[in-house]
């Protein structure tokens, strides 16, 4: 018999009228035909119903419906048909508040009333001796203007009545896994409130930010991250916050109880000072986090789109518990971090990352060893080496030093176990100016040698991968201060360095492909005109690939050169004969995902970009890249935490803040949107958009006055170097859709870079222009597959 028949049997003072969609239970509407009102029938599953002693739930469900509070629905009775456990409750007109953060953001002051009823109810409960122990928004509900709290004290039923085994496996016994406490997370007996008041901060978090902390991940991730990971702040996520209450929501997911807010009552008096004339002043931050990438990192240059690492959690007899796992043996995977200048005087400052990138490079040759990308370890630097280890899953860490000596340098190096903290093998050196090169490869030939790895016929190779470099002390010295400049977006600077050191040895291959990259990237700078910067760049990387056909660099710079032309299909094959030499590269990979992006090939985008995010989980690129085409695949939440991680990563990128506001915009948060936008323009009012994504900005929020003076100053400035963007803008801004078709095409005909770093078929930003035959079009003539829009778009409609 179907389980709506055997309820209408068996409850014969009832009519079943539907059935809702549940979580764990069944849930039905159904008329109390005795009282004439409608109620609520929700029936446990019989793998739970299974488990639990039947007198033991009464007895607890009865405590519970004491209960009587406004802010909380009430449960009316309980009972057994057929071995399935039910309870029922009122029913209540209005929607969950699940639903309503489905439809987008909320309003701060709606949230703060949300969560004043939400803790008004917690308060009392509590004051009963009665937990919830699964606070979220599907148990809260919307009813006119108040709040009120479902399921009270059933989760606590459930849990207190199982005599079978363990429940745990089924989320409604002890909590849901996003917004569990960690006490909770291991089966502690003895939580107590402060649990509900965890999970109550990480549901004011979600209607803050627009997503729960730990969102897209695994129930056994979600939980190991409740364990150790610290969520990136609400006044970082939504700026207009008031301080009072962004505080308090971090308060209350502190890992330890202690540290949380020990009341309900202490929340209200917070809930309502931050609604007083002094609460509401809006967060002022140094940084803004970042989203959507606009640009390609050939020059490091941040595109940045959103995660940080998920540590592994396993369970054992129940409890979740966060482990760090280096896989392999000890010697078999290693970091190497920055050598560290120790006399801070910033002349040796390149040394740090010279050194390490070419010990890096030539262990990253051995086979049988796995070493950690280059960014993902100069983000760690400074920490205590297990912690590195646990981040980054490596066995291994190569520290060192570099002081300046009356001969030259002083150079230290150890290779440090992560497990307990021994030194396998260190060295120190004296080395001249003319010895770095050979000073690195013996530091690589020790550590090759002490892991074990150092035997068979390649092991005379060790350093051989430096084949492409030279045997000019003073060039290498040149080409590894204009790596420096070249990773912190100094472009005359590298460039005038590469050049030199290319003066000193013609032949220098590395060399020649970095400069090829650098001055791929002035174009899209507004150093150069597009033209110029072509033709050098081209004769470079041909040049390069002359000499060392194996030259990763150049063949990155010749994509860039084919991008530029707006020839985006042939662009991706230089980057597919790279990978063939390099496969473990994550700008390589990065730029490839993006390539593929940008012809509308996003499915095998997504997989490249998380190869680049995997290869170097701490470089903000590589992870900005996958927050861009997971959006761009509509995967617009999880794009979004990329995105967010991407930019604490690196907080000062302009670029990432930019493209942090379009992720605000396409996800339905213009409050946030705006903020990053006014964010991103006080850092850069000229490049990469400047006052045209202000203007838009405002439009998104709704702003309409605010967006026609940035038209109106906007049409007084120069247009720089892409000046059919800003007319793209415009038209977007105002519902102008065909002036915006004219200035998209006219801007991909003239090769303006701010379109040709972007995937025009596939960024939402294009989408009120895809129902044009002429977009159909200009992507025809691009070779690119056009996505499909995303259902709504942001601008109010009274702003067009």
């Amino acid at each position: 018999m179907d389980l709506r028949d055997q309820l209408q049997a068996s409850l014969s003072a009832y009519t079943i009228e539907r059935e809702l969609v549940g979580g764990m239970s069944r849930v039905f509407v159904a008329e109390d035909t005795s009282l004439g009102r409608r109620v609520v029938v929700k029936v446990l599953p019989a793998e739970l119903s299974g488990g639990v002693s039947v007198e033991r739930f009464r007895r607890e469900i009865a405590l519970a419906a004491r209960l009587q509070h406004p802010h909380i629905v009430p449960l009316l009775s309980t009972g057994e048909i057929d071995g399935l456990l039910y309870y029922t409750m009122p029913f209540v007109e209005g929607d969950s508040l699940r639903a309503r953060l489905a439809r987008g953001e909320l309003p701060i002051p709606e949230t703060i009333s949300v969560l004043r009823d939400v803790a008004r109810a917690l308060e009392y409960a509590h004051a009963k001796g009665v937990t919830h122990r699964d606070i979220k928004p599907d148990n809260v509900l919307l009813a006119g203007t108040s709040a009120v709290i479902t399921d009270f004290g059933v989760a606590k039923a459930i849990s207190d009545a199982a005599t079978v085994g363990t429940v745990t496996s089924v989320g409604i016994a002890i909590g849901t896994p996003a917004y569990m406490a960690p006490e909770q997370a291991t089966g502690d007996p003895a939580i107590d409130q402060r649990a509900d008041l965890y999970a109550f901060g990480m549901m004011a978090y979600e209607m803050l930010a627009g997503h729960a902390p730990f969102a897209g991940r695994t129930a056994q991730a979600m939980l190991a991250a409740h364990a150790v990971e610290t969520p990136t702040s609400i006044a970082a996520l939504r700026p207009a916050t008031p301080p009072r209450l962004a505080e308090l929501v971090m308060r209350c997911v502190e890992k330890r109880p202690g540290d949380r807010p020990q009341s309900a009552a202490e929340i209200i008096r917070v809930l309502e000072s931050a609604t007083s004339s002094g609460g509401l002043t809006p967060v002022r931050l140094s940084s803004v986090p970042a989203a959507l990438p606009i640009v390609r990192i050939g020059a490091r240059t941040l595109v940045a789109v959103a995660a940080s690492i998920l540590l592994v959690a396993i369970a054992a007899a129940g409890v979740w518990r966060a482990r760090a796992h280096a896989a392999g043996d000890d010697l078999r995977s290693i970091a190497v971090l920055p050598f560290d200048n120790t006399t801070r005087d910033t002349a040796y400052n390149y040394l740090e990352d010279g050194i390490t990138d070419h010990v890096r490079d030539a262990l990253n040759a051995t086979p049988g060893l796995r070493v950690k990308a280059r960014s993902s370890s100069r983000q760690l630097a400074g920490n205590a080496v297990r912690q590195i280890g646990a981040k980054l899953g490596v066995g291994a860490v190569l520290l060192g030093t570099v002081t300046p000596s009356r001969s030259g340098l002083h150079v230290t190096a150890e290779l440090v176990r992560v497990s307990d903290e021994s030194a396998l093998w260190s060295g120190t050196f004296d080395a001249k100016p003319d010895d770095i090169v050979a000073l690195q490869d013996t530091i690589v030939r020790a550590i090759v040698g002490r892991s074990g790895l150092g035997t068979g016929p390649w092991s005379a190779q060790v350093g051989a991968s430096f084949g492409r470099s030279t045997t000019d002390a003073m060039a290498y010295d040149l080409f590894l201060r204009g790596r420096f400049a070249y990773d912190r977006f100094d472009i005359p600077q590298a460039e005038s360095l590469f050049r030199a050191a290319l003066a000193r040895d013609p032949r220098f291959a590395r060399a020649e492909g970095f400069l090829a990259m650098t001055e791929a990237n002035a174009p899209v700078m507004g150093l150069v005109s597009l033209d110029s910067a072509l033709r050098l760049t081209r004769e470079r990387a041909e040049h390069a690939l002359s000499i060392d056909s194996t030259v990763v660099e150049a063949y990155i710079a010749e994509s860039f050169i084919l991008t530029s032309d707006m020839r985006l299909v042939e662009a991706i094959a230089p980057l597919e004969k790279a990978l063939a030499f390099d496969s473990t590269n994550a700008d390589l990979l990065a730029n490839y995902a993006l390539a593929l992006a940008q012809v509308g090939r996003i499915s095998e985008a997504v997989v490249q970009a998380q190869r680049a995010r995997d290869t170097d989980p701490l470089y903000s690129s590589a992870v900005g890249i996958l927050g861009y085409v997971l959006a761009l695949a509509h995967h617009l939440d999880e794009g979004l935490a990329y995105s967010r991680a991407a930019v604490d990563l690196d907080p000062t990128g302009v670029l990432g803040r930019r493209s942090l506001a379009f992720g605000y915009t396409f996800i339905g948060m213009p409050d946030s949107a705006l903020a990053a936008f006014q964010k991103a323009f006080s850092l850069d009012s000229t490049g990469f958009g400047g006052r045209a994504n202000l203007m838009f900005g405002y439009a998104v929020a709704g702003r309409r006055d605010e967006a026609e003076r940035q038209r109106a100053i906007l049409q007084r400035e120069p247009g720089g170097n892409s000046p059919d963007y800003r007319a793209l803008m415009v038209g977007l801004s105002f519902g102008d859709y065909d002036a915006a078709m004219t200035a998209l095409q006219r801007g991909v005909a003239n090769r303006e870079p701010l379109f040709s770093n972007v995937s025009l078929p596939c960024d939402p930003l294009f989408d009120p222009l895809k129902a044009s035959p002429r977009f159909a079009r200009l992507m025809q003539q691009l070779g690119a597959r056009t996505c499909p829009p995303l259902a709504a778009w942001p601008i109010p409609a009274r702003a067009r």
